[in-house]
């Protein structure tokens, strides 16, 4: 185990990491449960234009 501490310590960071991540969307769900249906649109960054925009119908 000593040879291998480095590693251990690591990958003990990773499932902490891990389970925080999961802790947080299990309660984003309890929540906002909706948004597994529907997810919330992401905001355009300013100073692009989009391609995929269509001019109103005249």
């Amino acid at each position: 185990m000593i040879d291998n501490r480095e590693g251990l310590e690591e990958m003990l960071a990773d499932l902490r990491r891990s389970t925080q991540n999961l802790r947080e969307l299990t309660q984003s769900v309890k929540e906002r449960p909706w948004t597994l249906l529907r997810p919330a649109p992401v905001p355009e960054k300013p100073g692009l234009e989009s391609s995929t925009v269509k001019e109103p119908r005249r």
